[in-house]
């Protein structure tokens, strides 16, 4: 049986997946800053409802055990229908966080979760490498910026990148996007 754990300080919003998570055959908790010392395991053993404040992480984090990714994206969509749109970040619990204390979970997923936002934001930047019109560029400045676009491509291909190499990649195409004589169409 699937199970989801909330730590979020919204109670409206952790009723809601409470009730959503009940519809769909789920077992749910709910966790707040007493819980921020236990493992991952731990608090999908015993499956409490913790009530008290939840104050310590302006984020609110969604936890998943025993749920496929396909029954994941489908709760992430409900949750959208039924409760508004999450914006928290989430995580499945795996043998390699599963012994991780929770403060330390949230404190990696975030850092994973900024660096999935920057490599959005360089994919748009690439997608929108259509848009230029390199013809009208000096060929320098043409050659630089196909090679900031190129190495942003293969880097995000990789699918292995530090959120040092993505922030690099967006700002050597913002740099080479800035020192073209003509505008971007």
């Amino acid at each position: 049986m699937g199970k989801i754990i909330f730590y979020s300080a919204d109670k409206q919003k952790t009723g809601c997946l409470a009730q959503l998570a009940e519809r769909k055959g789920y077992l749910f908790a709910s966790a707040d800053d007493t819980c921020l010392e236990m493992t991952l395991a731990d608090l999908f053993e015993t499956m409490d409802m913790h009530s008290g404040d939840a104050a310590a992480y302006e984020e609110e984090y969604l936890m998943f055990d025993g749920l496929s990714g396909e029954e994941v994206y489908s709760f992430s969509e409900e949750i959208g229908k039924y409760c508004g749109e999450f914006e928290g970040i989430k995580c499945i619990r795996t043998a390699y966080n599963e012994t991780w204390p929770l403060k330390y979970l949230f404190h990696e997923i975030y850092l994973e979760h900024q660096t999935a936002r920057k490599a959005m934001v360089l994919d748009q930047m690439l997608r929108a490498a259509g848009t230029v019109d390199f013809a009208a560029m000096k060929k320098e400045e043409a050659d630089a910026l196909k090679q900031a676009y190129m190495d942003g491509f293969v880097l995000l291909q990789s699918g292995v990148y530090t959120d040092e190499q993505i922030t690099s990649a967006v700002r050597k195409i913002a740099e080479a996007l800035r020192n073209t004589a003509k505008p971007v169409n």
